[in-house]
């Protein structure tokens, strides 16, 4: 065999050859290489994002009034800033007012008490005003 070694993979059987430097017996690099030190910067710049992404997430699930709280999934940090802005435009963290006028009172009328009424009152509740 000349200047090129010759793997057999014993799984499937197919030949792989690995090229060698002229000058050498070195493999020649067909791809592109990343130094170490400028994989672990872009590793801490990720990390780094993801830190201040759980942050953002953090700050707006404390917006999130208490008895909501637990509805919130448990998501990549991303995901649930997504998922907790589209569930706060929806208005499912709102609560509900109860200080309408609808609320307190029922829409039925009390009938009247016409033992106590003068007949000129009780004629007058006959008629409608509407």
């Amino acid at each position: 065999m000349s200047d090129e070694n010759v793997n057999i993979d014993d799984t499937d059987g197919s030949k792989n050859t690995d090229q060698t430097n002229k000058s050498g017996n070195a493999p020649v690099n067909s791809g592109t290489t990343v130094p170490i030190s400028r994989l672990n910067e872009v590793l801490a710049q990720k990390k780094q994002a993801i830190d201040a992404l759980q942050s953002m997430a953090d700050e707006l699930k404390k917006d999130i009034p208490e008895e909501f709280q637990e509805i919130v999934p448990a998501l990549e940090p991303l995901e649930q800033v997504k998922w907790i802005r589209n569930a706060t435009s929806k208005g499912l963290f709102t609560k509900i007012k109860e200080d309408g006028l609808d609320t307190k009172r029922s829409g039925i009328k009390p009938k009247p008490d016409y033992g106590k009424m003068q007949p000129d009152d009780i004629l007058k509740a006959g008629y409608s005003n509407k």
